[in-house]
């Protein structure tokens, strides 16, 4: 990719120790390594439970690393607040009891050192960016008063207002009806379209909004990338097996009319197969005696991919495809 790099992950690994259900450690994110560049809509795919908002906390500073680090370019090191987050639920990340003016000009007095008025100004500019027209209108208002498509744009301004570098878009239209979620995703995109951001991390669990807004995908398990691709290249071929189930697990009338079967099955043992193998072992049709014993590492595969998956990589170096080579097993774990 030849756009510049805003900033790299390298080796990134979050453990919460005595999380699990028995106090065991918890390995939210294992050895995660990208680089999201400017001008970029990356998506970080993947069910609940997979290491999204983890790795999402790790970018904005929220949450520290256990090992692993960021490095920042030079030229986008100096934003008032680098990494901004919107959350999930709108309903929640707003104070109830602050006026969304108050909302707005604290991150513009704070980061930005701008003055009261100057900055009510800004925040008028800001309301008017999220399409809240006419700002003054809003800028009374508290939460309540608000629609959730509202409330999430307020958000989305309040992350704006400390000039970030870039937005982790948190499953930011998840709990939004339908029909306002088209609308918080353009808003979204022409962040990027007016250069106000240069890059967005954007988490979701659906397949199909990261389709409409995101250039590159990766797939995460368990903590742990198992694909990266273009959107429309992952989409149009998942081979990964369990980027397969969750493009199997959209629904589709034509599919439950005709009464086919899904290609991947979605039950299996969520249980690791062991210390040592593939996370993802003890859910995969294809699992061969090497993934019980190694965990697979993300390779390229000739279409410029990566993929995390031992029948994977091994049938692409033949050319063939793995879903048509591979064995299905035939009994649940």
């Amino acid at each position: 990719m030849s756009a510049e790099a805003v900033v790299t992950a390298q080796q990134l690994t979050k453990i919460y120790a005595g999380h699990g259900k028995r106090g065991d450690a918890v390995v939210a994110a294992h050895e995660i390594s990208f680089t999201l560049y400017a001008g970029e809509i990356l998506g970080l795919i993947g069910e609940s439970g997979s290491g999204k908002t983890t790795i999402g906390r790790l970018l904005t500073g929220i949450e520290k690393p256990t090992t692993g680090s960021l490095q920042w370019s030079s030229a986008f090191a100096s934003g008032h607040g680098q990494v901004q987050m919107v959350f999930q639920d709108p309903y929640a990340a707003l104070n109830p009891f602050n006026p969304i003016r108050y909302t707005l000009t604290r991150p513009l007095i704070n980061f930005r050192h701008l003055s009261p008025a100057e900055a009510l100004d800004q925040a008028r500019t800001l309301l008017t960016t999220v399409q809240l027209t006419p700002p003054d209108q809003f800028l009374v208002k508290r939460p309540h008063q608000l629609s959730g498509g509202q409330r999430q744009r307020i958000v989305i301004a309040r992350a704006l207002a400390a000039s970030p570098q870039v937005i982790v878009a948190d499953e930011p239209v998840s709990m939004l009806d339908v029909s306002i979620r088209a609308e918080v995703l353009q808003l979204l995109r022409k962040l990027m379209v007016t250069g106000q951001v240069a890059s967005i991390l954007y988490i979701t669990h659906d397949l199909m909004s990261a389709r409409s807004l995101a250039q590159r995908v990766i797939v995460l398990y368990r903590g742990r990338m198992v694909e990266v691709a273009k959107t429309g290249d992952l989409l149009a071929n998942p081979r990964h097996p369990y980027t397969q189930m969750l493009f199997a697990s959209i629904p589709n009338p034509r599919r439950a009319f005709r009464g086919e079967a899904l290609p991947i099955p979605v039950s299996g043992s969520l249980a690791p197969s062991s210390a040592t193998g593939c996370p993802f072992a003890p859910r995969c049709p294809w699992v061969e005696e090497a993934c019980q014993q190694t965990a697979p590492r993300l390779e390229p595969l000739p279409d410029g991919r990566l993929v995390s998956c031992h029948v994977v990589t091994r049938t692409a170096t033949d050319g063939q495809d793995a879903s048509k080579v591979a064995q299905p097993r035939t009994t649940t774990p």
